[in-house]
């Protein structure tokens, strides 16, 4: 995909790497004025090269920073830019932002495809472009699909790590994708987890996390056709589906539960009971003003 962006760049500069703007005085004759911008000193970055260099460990703590500065009204970000392509089941979401004392603008281009796996495909790609906050020139390109997943999973971790009980030992999960691997992977980095269950709708997803999950954190991961028997027991529920209607219901929520609702991220989407929302003793979100477009709270 890489190469791809890269070629494409090269197309829009003639492939000589400049790029052409018009000088003012010379519109009408359509002279053309030639700024030189070196793409060679682009950092480009693959999921290998970005997996080298990234820990579950480190993002939790870049996590929990850039939350600081957001609540500290340091960071501009846009709203999110959202394209739904229902034709092929799929949605596109354009982020954009920067933290004002970082130097760097990021913007991601990040995709949900839920009927890829039937191609042999992944489910979600992006791609993510940095600038510099002073110029905007480029300085990286690199693949987003890895450090999209480990961002959510540090998130849902950062949030338990001061919403959960501090002895939460059992964790629900409600879709058995990428993110259901990755919020166990981040909450592990701080709770002593003993017991996972797991619920997909697509059985044969779910009996293979549990077989994964539980081989690679020598812990009893369970799957169950059952949601109900997910979420009850469970002092930790993380949802992470792509759904349009409730899944967990008021009724299977017990006293002291927390829950990460993380699939809800675009119109229209939704994991929860409302009467969850009404009932919970605190509700937190990220972003309060995105929170009522888009989630649970829309």
């Amino acid at each position: 995909m890489l190469t791809s962006v890269c070629g494409f760049l090269n197309q829009l500069s003639d492939g000589d790497n400049s790029h052409y703007r018009l000088r003012p005085e010379e519109s009408l004759g359509m002279k053309l004025e030639i700024l030189p911008i070196d793409m060679s000193e682009v950092l480009i970055l693959t999921r290998k090269e970005v997996e080298s260099c990234l820990s579950m460990k480190k993002t939790i703590e870049a996590v929990k920073e850039a939350y600081i500065a957001f609540a500290n009204n340091r960071v501009q970000m846009p709203p999110v830019m959202h394209l739904d392509v229902e034709k092929y089941n799929g949605e596109v979401d354009i982020k954009a932002g920067f933290v004002e004392d970082f130097g760097l603008i990021g913007t991601k281009i990040a995709s949900g495809y839920y009927d890829n796996h039937k191609l042999g495909l992944p489910p979600g790609m992006a791609i993510i472009v940095l600038l510099d906050l002073k110029t905007s020139m480029p300085l990286a390109i690199m693949d987003g699909s890895y450090i999209t997943a480990y961002r959510t999973g540090a998130a849902g971790a950062v949030a338990a790590s001061v919403l959960a009980r501090k002895d939460s030992k059992k964790v629900g999960i409600i879709g058995a994708g990428t993110q259901g691997r990755m919020q166990v992977l981040a909450l592990r980095e701080i709770f002593e987890l003993e017991e996972i269950r797991v619920w997909d709708i697509e059985e044969e997803i779910g009996k293979r996390y549990a077989t994964e999950m539980s081989e690679l954190l020598g812990i009893d991961v369970r799957h169950t056709v059952d949601r109900e028997e997910v979420v009850r027991g469970s002092d930790i529920v993380v949802t992470v589906t792509p759904s349009k209607k409730a899944l967990v219901m008021e009724s299977w929520i017990e006293e002291g539960m927390h829950i990460n609702a993380i699939g809800a991220d675009g119109p229209g989407k939704q994991e929860l009971d409302p009467a969850i929302m009404k009932r919970a003793d605190k509700v937190v979100v990220d972003s309060l003003n995105q929170s009522k477009n888009i989630g649970e709270m829309e």
